[in-house]
């Protein structure tokens, strides 16, 4: 019999309810940058280890140092959140992997070291492939530490046999079946999303040039559609890993959860679409509406990423709920967080937009 930790005596600042929404918001904020850092990295060990300068890789190179800022900062929240609302599966799951989660933040330094010594040294280095890819190890190494976290805080079950297994604290929940899926999934929708949200910068920004437009577009294009099929693949290994108890409830047996499969499916599909219709019409608004159906698949894609890990929780330890933790709303000081985090983002907003207009001409041919 597992025995789970009470909850902490410390009421929640606000509803649970409330704030599992903004763990869900910030979770999303944090892919965007997540998404276009990972999937950088990757196009620029492959453009180097061409010894091909070309403009996307001139594009990522720009904006890498902002994204991966922008990933560190923007997944502190998350955590937070997950933290308050998730604690006690949360840290006896960090404490049985107590080693290997301490080195996510020198892992994190040293992929951010390297990569800026990369961009201030390219020039001189004589395999320039060699610095990215160690900083895209690094980072995905942490992100796979993350869904070893994230797997074993959902399975409490399991957790007598893994302290068993190593006490000392070197533990990962390698033997997860959902573990590779899960990490592919992750993996290969960020070089979607890298690939189209490279495609709508080529036709919107790049516009001076019609070769550069054509390169953006293209290898855009082509990778989110590669990228999103292999997903297509991936995606049904990563639901039927999981307990068929878990599987089944987005097969008709629970309507949220079949809801968000099929609306996320069928945008997916409708963005490769029109990412293919694009070739012939050639229309700005085309690929802006793929971006939009994409939008609506990440939105969806990681709702029933929280649906499957509350399901997954109540499977293992059916009386642990979020509901059950005190909560005494301070709701001034709760104010004051939601607007300075409005202002915030509407600030990183205008900030990412106005550096895309001017970054887009400095683009080279």
């Amino acid at each position: 019999m597992t025995v789970i930790p009470e909850p902490s005596p410390i009421p929640l600042p606000a509803p649970p309810g409330l704030l599992s929404i903004l763990l869900y918001l910030t979770f999303l904020l944090h892919l965007i940058p997540m998404n276009l850092t990972v999937a950088g990295l990757f196009y620029l060990v492959l453009s180097e280890a061409r010894r091909s300068d070309d403009p996307i890789a001139h594009w990522v190179r720009s904006y890498l140092p902002a994204s991966t800022a922008l990933t560190i900062t923007t997944g502190v929240a998350p955590l937070l959140f997950v933290q308050v609302l998730y604690g006690r599966l949360f840290f006896t799951a960090t404490v049985l992997m107590a080693w290997s989660w301490f080195s996510v933040i020198p892992f994190l330094l040293i992929g951010y070291a390297v990569l800026y010594y990369y961009l201030n040294r390219r020039q001189d280095l004589r395999s320039p492939w060699l610095a990215p890819a160690i900083s895209l190890v690094l980072f995905l190494y942490v992100a796979f530490l993350f869904a070893n976290v994230t797997t074993l805080m959902s399975s409490p079950s399991k957790w007598l046999t893994v302290y068993r297994s190593d006490p000392s604290g070197w533990n990962l929940n390698l033997d997860d079946p959902t573990l590779i899926p899960r990490s592919l999934h992750l993996i290969f929708g960020a070089l979607a999303v890298f690939g189209l949200v490279t495609a709508v910068y080529g036709a919107t920004f790049v516009s001076s040039d019609a070769d550069r437009v054509r390169s953006f577009v293209s290898i855009g294009s082509r990778w989110f559609v590669t990228f999103t099929l292999l997903n297509f693949v991936i995606g049904p290994l990563f639901l039927f890993a999981h307990p068929r108890e878990i599987g089944i409830r987005f097969l008709g047996t629970d309507a949220e959860g079949t809801g968000l499969l099929i609306v996320s499916v069928l945008a997916a599909l409708g963005a490769v679409f029109l990412t293919f219709s694009f070739q012939r019409s050639r229309s700005k608004k085309v690929l802006m509406a793929a971006g939009a159906l994409l939008t609506v698949t990440l939105i969806a894609m990681g709702r029933i990423r929280f649906l499957v890990r509350q399901w997954m929780i109540g499977w293992h330890a059916p009386n642990v709920t979020v509901t059950e933790i005190p909560a005494q709303p301070d709701w001034i000081f709760f104010s004051i967080f939601v607007i300075a985090l409005a202002i915030g983002l509407v600030t990183v907003l205008w900030v990412v937009h106005y550096w895309f207009r001017s970054v887009a001409e400095e683009v080279p041919r």
